[in-house]
């Protein structure tokens, strides 16, 4: 079998650059992750007792996860037979590439917990449901879903071998088939991942559906706000009072949300 040759998209200074230049970056994401992680933890005792707080806990950890892996992995966990033009600096194999790619994956993890929470402030601020009620009846389903989507997804893609480098950004491994264009094709024949093209196009709904969720639930909470507003000013229900607090706690479960 001839042996396969992957052409490099950038040279191999712009390539020690691009693999690189998430040093810079990803950092802030883990310092960001990480306060938020042992602000909750050291006064657990308290803040544990929310349902946001744990929510965010899971969110935080995840993206904490997420983060780090493209820190200690990437791009020294490549495979080094693609060579200084593909991947500055890579050290590793298809099976450390795997082990990175399933790590990196947690961020499908913050994406179903960031949705999570935009449903619970929706459900507080719009539907007015207790926190007790929905500590029992959804947070439980919220945790096992934000944790099973990566996890699952992640053993799936290393188990088929779907977790491979991904050339178009330099020493990243995660969903591609390998060579990369294999699957578009006929001459270049495919030694991994057949099937990442729709493994991609379905992890890739996971992330938008978390987002379209944020959205609704952005639009929702407005909608809300503005209707106690006007029914304050018409009716005359409520005060002045009232109306800040209701300003502010809509306000509060969109910057929640935003972020």
């Amino acid at each position: 079998m001839d042996e396969t040759v992957i052409e490099p998209f950038l040279t191999e200074g712009q390539t020690r650059v691009a693999s690189l230049i998430h040093l810079a970056t990803v950092p802030l994401s883990i310092w960001g992750s990480g306060s938020i992680i042992r602000a909750i933890w050291t006064d657990r005792k308290v803040k544990m007792r929310r349902v946001y707080q744990r929510l965010m806990l899971g969110l935080s950890i995840m993206d904490f996860i997420s983060s780090v892996s493209l820190v200690v992995t990437m791009p020294w966990l490549a495979p080094a037979e693609l060579g200084n033009e593909l991947v500055f600096q890579a050290y590793g194999n298809f099976t450390t590439c795997a082990i990175s790619a399933f790590f990196y994956n947690f961020m499908q993890g913050a994406a179903c917990y960031s949705g999570c929470l935009a449903i619970l402030f929706l459900s507080q601020v719009r539907y007015e449901v207790g926190e007790r009620k929905f500590a029992h009846r959804a947070e439980p389903f919220f945790h096992a879903i934000s944790i099973l989507v990566p996890v699952a997804s992640g053993t799936i893609g290393a188990v088929t071998g779907q977790l491979n480098p991904n050339t178009g950004i330099p020493g990243l491994c995660y969903i591609q088939e390998y060579p990369v264009g294999c699957t578009e094709n006929e001459d270049i024949p495919c030694i991994r991942g057949e099937l990442a093209k729709d493994s991609s196009r379905l992890f890739g709904m996971v992330t938008v559906a978390g987002f379209v969720v944020i959205l609704i639930a952005m639009l929702l909470i407005l909608c809300k706000v503005w209707a106690t507003e006007k029914r304050i000013k018409k009716y005359g229900q409520g005060t002045q009072r009232g109306m800040i607090r209701t300003r502010q706690t809509g306000r509060q479960a969109l910057m929640y949300i935003g972020a």
